[in-house]
């Protein structure tokens, strides 16, 4: 993936003579790259070079479905909308002042370098989400999986219907995806190699996400705790003073770090709605119509405690049964939320059954992670709509952890 988006900035800097670049020459931008991603990865991924392309194909077609106005997508609306407006105007005015998320500043630094490239933006997220399912693969290399699994899982992430979504449309969810993918791949290596690279190259791309969306920050919750207490070479976890002294050093660190700055903990809240429709955004509903869970207002630690599992199984499974307001969200629960239940069900009846040793130990610190992830969502989530995006933006954990736990099964299903 590095030489692919090595040649994308090359490609980014030579189209940037043309500036501003009309859709023409978006396409014959889109076109030359789709020739060197089929290279590269033929080149270097044989063996599953059908597999990544049709990833690569199904994306496209989304892309060309979205951008074109060819039927609705999914997700792609008011945000895409307020992105792309956002950064439109800022680019005009030469500033990043318009932005309620640093993917305005990413986009508005292309809209800068090419002019309104919206169509180049959406492919870069196609980029984001090839990457996904490469680094998934090697993930799956990394913890030795049964070839006919790792087939089976690829094939899942390559058309799991809001990884193909996310990675054609103006939204962010692909970037964290992707970086998400890189930091579980890496904190994985360092499981397995004691390297201290890999530690460095993991928590940089957990902060390339959280870039995008400060919940993503806190899968290195699992991260710092094994940094602190598990040994590699013994494959096994130890509590020690000197490990719960790292622990509390990592902990103050990364506190300063998150309070001295807020790069890594912009929310989307931050918007303001009042200047968004003076911009021309208006009769936009910032809550949503599929909110769930909003009678639930704690102002207590045991009251935040006492209504998290209910709160972390809406965000895991909504759009449940009972709140379907019609055929959109029986639609979203058959094609998302059943995957979750798939994924949380086998995991919990085939974890216990892992033999000791480093999926085990991996298990358990991406669990870790994983609940953090869900409590903080899960009490930062009051819609099935936003569920789901962020639900896909650790879909990469998801997955790992479902394909861990049967690993060791004679059969998968």
């Amino acid at each position: 993936m590095l030489i692919i988006f090595l040649f994308t900035f090359i490609e980014l800097s030579i189209f940037s003579f043309f500036s501003p670049v009309d859709e023409t020459t978006e396409y014959v931008f889109i076109i030359i790259n789709a020739i060197i991603v089929s290279f590269v990865i033929n080149r270097q991924y044989p063996n599953y070079y059908k597999f990544f392309l049709l990833a690569y194909i199904l994306r496209i077609v989304l892309l060309l479905i979205d951008y074109n106005h060819i039927f609705p997508v999914l997700h792609s609306g008011a945000d895409s909308e307020i992105f792309n407006l956002n950064s439109s105007i800022n680019a005009k005015n030469g500033n990043y002042e318009l932005r309620g998320t640093n993917y305005e500043i990413f986009i508005t630094w292309l809209y800068m370098l090419l002019g309104n490239c919206r169509l180049i933006v959406q492919y870069i997220n196609i980029l984001f989400g090839i990457g996904v399912v490469i680094y998934l693969s090697k993930i799956f290399d990394e913890i030795n999986l049964n070839e006919n699994l790792k087939k089976n899982a690829l094939t899942i992430a390559i058309v799991f219907p809001h990884l193909i979504i996310f990675s054609g449309i103006l939204l962010r969810e692909a970037w964290c995806e992707f970086f998400i993918a890189i930091s579980l791949f890496y904190f994985i290596k360092w499981m397995k190699y004691n390297q201290i690279q890999f530690i460095a190259l993991s928590i940089i791309s957990v902060l390339s996400a959280s870039w995008m969306h400060s919940g993503c920050i806190f899968i290195a919750a699992g991260y710092l705790i094994s940094f602190a207490f598990y040994h590699p070479e013994l494959e096994k976890s130890k509590v020690s003073f000197a490990a719960v002294i790292l622990l509390c050093f990592l902990v103050l660190s990364s506190t300063i770090i998150l309070t001295s700055t807020n790069i890594f903990t912009e929310r989307f809240e931050s918007f303001d709605e009042n200047k968004l429709r003076q911009e021309g955004v208006y009769n936009y509903d910032f809550e949503g119509k599929s909110v769930y869970l909003t009678w639930i207002n704690p102002n207590s630690p045991i009251q935040l405690l006492l209504f998290s599992p209910l709160k972390m199984f809406y965000f895991l499974f909504s759009p449940i049964p009972i709140d379907w307001r019609g055929g959109q969200d029986i639609i979203a629960f058959f094609f998302d939320s059943i995957f979750y239940f798939y994924f949380v069900y086998y995991t919990i009846k085939y974890h216990k059954k892992l033999k000791t040793g480093l999926k085990k130990n991996i298990c358990r610190y991406i669990l870790i992670s994983l609940f953090f992830l869900c409590f903080v969502f899960g009490y930062g989530t009051t819609t099935a709509g936003t569920a789901i995006r962020h639900r896909c933006k650790i879909f990469p954990i998801f997955l790992t952890m479902y394909v861990l736990s049967v690993s060791e099964k004679k059969k998968y299903i």
